[in-house]
Formats: C-alpha cells, sequence, structure tokens
C-alpha cells in the first residue's frame, strides 16, 4: 500500500470509489467523494477553534453517521482522539477512568447538539451538516506517521484504566493485513454494531473502504427493527460481539422472522466457547468468522482462507500474515505443538505504549505478551485456551477478580471469597462470587448494599452462590471452574 498518513489511504479510496454510497442513515447518505467533503469542512470548523495536531480531544464516540465523519475528521487533523464510552458525559469519563489524560477539547453530543469545548470553558456549537466551512482543508495532519492519533482504553488486569496509544502506521498495517479477511470483498454492505469508543469498532470503518463498501447506522438496536433494515437495504454483512450475535440470532429464531441477504459476520471483542460458536452459526444462518486481537494490537489472527474457519471451528485462525506470533511456556522458551502456553506476537498493528506510562507488555525483542493462554496445532491454527490473569469481561471492561476478592474479602463477615466469571447467553461475561460468611442473617441484599459504597456499580458481582466452604485442587488453590459448575447445578434445581 506504501501510504504514510491515513489522508492518503482515505483519498486513494475516494478517488477509486467517489460515488459509491459510504454512509447512511434514515435521513443522510453520504457518497465517498461526499464523505471526504464532510470531513474537511468538520476538520475545519474544529481547526478554526484551536484544534491543532497532537492536541489531546476528548470525544464522545457515538455509533453514528455523524460520529463517524467527526472521527475522520479528527484522524484529518492529527489530533489525539481520545475514545470516550458514550454511555457517559465525557469528562466524568476521563475522570471515572483514572488515566492521566488531561484534554485540551471536549467533542460531545450530550445535549443533543454537537459542541466543542476547551479547557478554559469556551464553547461552539457545530452543525455537522453546515456547508460554510468550506471544501479547502484548512489542516495539514500528522506530520510522523508514527505519531499517536487515537487513545482508546483498556484496564486489563490491574482493575485500573490504562491509555493505549495507536499510531497512523498501526491503523495502515491493520488495513493492508486486514482487508482481505473476512469476507470485505464479498460482503462489503454492512450495519453498524460494533461499539465505536472500542478499538474494533473504528477499525472497521477502515477496513470496509478497502473494497469501497457501505455502512447503514441503525435508529434502534432492537432485534425486530434491525430484521426489517437488514432487508431493506440488502445488507449481507452484521460484525458484532459475541453476545449481540446471540441475542439477534435468538430472537429472529423465537419470533420468526428472517434476513436472507445476511451472509457474514465478524465476532469479535469476546473469546466465543467453540461450543457455542457452532451453535449460534447454525441458529443464525450467518458465516461467522472469529478474529482474535486487542486494544494494544488491532489484530492478531483471523482466516486468512475463507473456508479455513468451517474445516477449524474450534481455532481463532492464523497469526495474520506480516505478523510474528508463537506460544511461549513460562521459562520464556518456545511450546511446541499442541502444547499451552502464553500467544505473544510481534505486528506494525501494535500499539506505541500507554499514555504517561513507562510499562509496556511488549518485550526487548518487540514481541507483544498477549496475557491469554493458546496452542498451536500442526497446521498453525491459533486455539485459544483462557486467561493467564484473572478477569472477567463485563460491557467491554476488564475487571480484576483478585481486586475484587481483595475488596469483598475485607467485610468482616467474610470468611472466604473467590470470583469467576460466568457466561451471559445474552450479554457477555458476568461477575459470580462465591463466599463463605461468618455472621448469620448475612445475605445477598446486605453484600449488595455493603459494596455499592466500595465498588463501582460495573464491579459489584451479578451473581452470589453461598457456601461452607470453596472447593479447592490438590495444590489447595481455589478451583474456579468447579466453582462455575456448582453454580450451574444450583442454578438448574
Amino acid at each position: 500500500m506504501m501510504m504514510k498518513s491515513l489522508n492518503e489511504y482515505f483519498l486513494s479510496c475516494v478517488n477509486s470509489y467517489p460515488d459509491e454510497l459510504f454512509l447512511y442513515d434514515e435521513e443522510h447518505r453520504l457518497t465517498y467523494q461526499e464523505a471526504l467533503k464532510e470531513t474537511i469542512r468538520l476538520g475545519n470548523r474544529l481547526t478554526s477553534f484551536g484544534v491543532k495536531a497532537g492536541d489531546p480531544v476528548c470525544f464522545r464516540a457515538v455509533r453514528s453517521l455523524e460520529g463517524v465523519s467527526f472521527f475522520f475528521a479528527l484522524l484529518g487533523i492529527g489530533a489525539l482522539a481520545s475514545l470516550a464510552d458514550p454511555h457517559q458525559k465525557a469528562k466524568e469519563f476521563v475522570m471515572d477512568a483514572q488515566v492521566d489524560l488531561a484534554p485540551s477539547f471536549y467533542l460531545t453530543n450530550e445535549s443533543g447538539r454537537w459542541v466543542i469545548s476547551d479547557a478554559f470553558g469556551r464553547e461552539e456549537e457545530i452543525d455537522p451538516w453546515d456547508p460554510k466551512a468550506g471544501e479547502k482543508p484548512l489542516f495539514a495532519g500528522p506530520k510522523d506517521p508514527e505519531d499517536p492519533i487515537i487513545l482508546c482504553f483498556t484496564s486489563g488486569s490491574t482493575n485500573r484504566s490504562k491509555g493505549v496509544l495507536m499510531s497512523s502506521r498501526a491503523l495502515l498495517a491493520h488495513i493492508e493485513l486486514f482487508h482481505d479477511h473476512a469476507g470485505y470483498s464479498l460482503c462489503k454492505k454492512a450495519i453498524s454494531m460494533l461499539p465505536m469508543y472500542h478499538v474494533f469498532g473504528f477499525a472497521q470503518f477502515l477496513a470496509l473502504a478497502y473494497y469501497g463498501g457501505s455502512m447503514y447506522f441503525p435508529a434502534s438496536l432492537e432485534a425486530e427493527f434491525l430484521a426489517k433494515k437488514i432487508n431493506e437495504h440488502s445488507i449481507d454483512r452484521f460484525d458484532a460481539v459475541p453476545a449481540f450475535h446471540g441475542y439477534f440470532a435468538k430472537e429472529r429464531l423465537a419470533k420468526g422472522f428472517t434476513t436472507p441477504t445476511l451472509k457474514i459476520g465478524i465476532t469479535s471483542g469476546a473469546y466465543l466457547p467453540p461450543e457455542r460458536f457452532l451453535e449460534l452459526e447454525k441458529i443464525s444462518g450467518v458465516r461467522l468468522i472469529p478474529v482474535y486481537g486487542q486494544s494494544e494490537c488491532l489484530t492478531i489472527s483471523g482466516f486468512q482462507d475463507q473456508a479455513d474457519s468451517s474445516k477449524h471451528p474450534y481455532s481463532i485462525g492464523k497469526f495474520l500474515k506480516g505478523s510474528q506470533g508463537k506460544i511461549v511456556k513460562e521459562d520464556g522458551s518456545e511450546a511446541a505443538v499442541g502444547e499451552k502456553g502464553e500467544i505473544i506476537v510481534k505486528s506494525p498493528q501494535q500499539m506505541n505504549g500507554y499514555l504517561n506510562r513507562e510499562e509496556s507488555p511488549i518485550d526487548e525483542d518487540g514481541y507483544l505478551h498477549s496475557g491469554d493462554l493458546g496452542y498451536l496445532d500442526e497446521e498453525g491454527y491459533l486455539y485459544f485456551v483462557g486467561r493467564i490473569k484473572d478477569m472477567v469481561i463485563k460491557n467491554g471492561i476488564n475487571i480484576s477478580c483478585p481486586f475484587l476478592e481483595r475488596v469483598i474479602g475485607g467485610l468482616p463477615y467474610v470468611e472466604d471469597v473467590a470470583v469467576t466469571a460466568i457466561e451471559s447467553a445474552t450479554r457477555g461475561e458476568r461477575i459470580l462470587c462465591a463466599c463463605v460468611l461468618n455472621e448469620e442473617g448475612v445475605g445477598e441484599e446486605r453484600l449488595r448494599e455493603d459494596l455499592k459504597g466500595l465498588l463501582h456499580k460495573n464491579e459489584v458481582p451479578d451473581r452470589f452462590l453461598f457456601l461452607d466452604a470453596l472447593p479447592r485442587k490438590h495444590n489447595l488453590k481455589i478451583d474456579k471452574a468447579e466453582i462455575r459448575a456448582l453454580y450451574q447445578r444450583t442454578k438448574k434445581r
């Protein structure tokens, strides 16, 4: 591809598909040429307000046509687009994230209108559809492809957020290595399901544009409404997190509506157990393609050959071409075929590092240590086994089980405690807390009430299991697999 900036890449897409539909909803439709003009207008408005390359801009990353247009405008300027969860107000999100970030600007639509404001209280409303800002860019874009232009957030196993810095280099590498994966050349009429504040949400648009694809933004995520719009617009790809794939497939099955145009869907953002993957693919009627990646590295593995996923349904694909991946044991030596170890990868898609942190999961040889366990078969297919670090991924946030155990175990009436992840059929992972109590009359209601003052609402366990003693392995470590099995047996009773 040999491009130095995302601006060059976007221009090449516009030149290849000027009149093809790119972004649309019920009110607006933008071809590639029109999307470029929209991006320049918005970039000019932001530049006129004072935003320039390198400035940290806390951006409320709303999944909408306007949200994507502002996102591309920030990339064009070369500002550091700090992606905030739109379920919160932007300033609250920055405070809750507890990251050493002091945004120079906030770009939000919290009041129903888009507003750019600075740290001194100055603000200005921006009408995304106002044509007055002109079609000649007032901005030059990032000076160096290594300059960070995106900041997204991950909490890893520490239960405290880290800001992941991504550069043009990483995003361009993602496009080059990923564009022919997951059926983008075959099925390119997509519907927007992935959250924009997650790493794969924004990367999806870049890969889709390589083949001149289009993205429709639905006004509702209710299953029957989605099915209606999928049929109306002949949507053929449905990329989503596993929980949403499950919800949509089951609703479709239960209510009897069909979506015959759907052909392919990426499943990413959380691990989908093989048995559930096969069941989901069967009832959905959509060919699901698992993609494995992290905030720190956009894509680690996938299926290079479309047919491979059906031949190896338990795998998460091969390490991407252009990347180097391997499995290493605890002593650092490379694992043999079929032997479990940590998944590590060296890839041009890797992050620059963490915001204002010296620590890094990238070793001196350039390999990113994923913190995930896996193994390779004789043909080089990668299989996910579990996490080295004990955590729950709830609502897209990594929550440390040891952290919760320390907090809950500090309550005077809790004698022993273990926290683990349980799978929800429709909502991804949830928190199960198994505990032994030493005080009569204490129950779930008391625990929940006491934990409200100690934990974020997302960290409070979803389910409790009260036991006389926690099950342990022969080495006396708590057996969390047995705790999950006990909970399932209790639930059935």
